[in-house]
């Protein structure tokens, strides 16, 4: 689990220093909005949408991209005063937003909202990940410790970067 977080960090917000790449949410040459609040309004959400649909991006391999407390915030959002929220829930752990498909992780800036045509973005491993077990140096063989040490080689591409929208408070 530990793993999975640091390489789903790195892949979303890493900053391309200190041996991470550069995630999406910096990537540079993307499409951004910014948000009046800290919960996007339905326009601004279309907004998104309309930017990511004049990039020419393939809608139907498209999806959003939510930290949970922005899932939270969103499915208490309203249309309007005695409507619908923005967003729908159509199974367990299945929500569309503006009918696309919603994602979530706890490694995207919770101010953040992610869309983008995900056919054009890649997740390159340049080998398996590589395991170090380390039970000696520092006096752990005495104490009964042991260190693993994981290394990934891994970076982001992505083959259109205007088919990625970035909207942040």
């Amino acid at each position: 689990r530990a793993v999975r977080q640091v390489l789903e960090h790195g892949l979303i917000n890493g900053t391309g220093y200190s041996g991470e790449p550069q995630g999406i949410v910096n990537t540079t040459g993307r499409q951004t909005k910014s948000f009046a609040g800290s919960v996007p309004t339905l326009l601004e959400l279309v907004v998104m949408f309309e930017l990511l649909g004049q990039a020419d991006a393939d809608l139907s391999t498209s999806a959003w991209l939510l930290h949970p407390s922005m899932v939270a915030s969103l499915l208490e959002t309203q249309h309007g005063t005695n409507t619908d929220t923005i967003m729908r829930v159509t199974g367990p752990r299945e929500w569309l937003l503006l009918g696309l498909p919603i994602q979530v992780s706890t490694q995207i800036p919770s101010g953040s909202v992610v869309l983008a045509d995900w056919s054009k973005v890649a997740v390159c491993n340049f080998g398996p990940s590589q395991v170090l077990v380390d039970g000696f140096s520092g006096g752990k063989s005495i104490r009964g410790d042991v260190e693993l040490i994981v290394s990934n080689f891994v970076d982001i591409a992505l083959a259109e970067v205007d088919n990625l929208v970035v909207g942040f408070a």
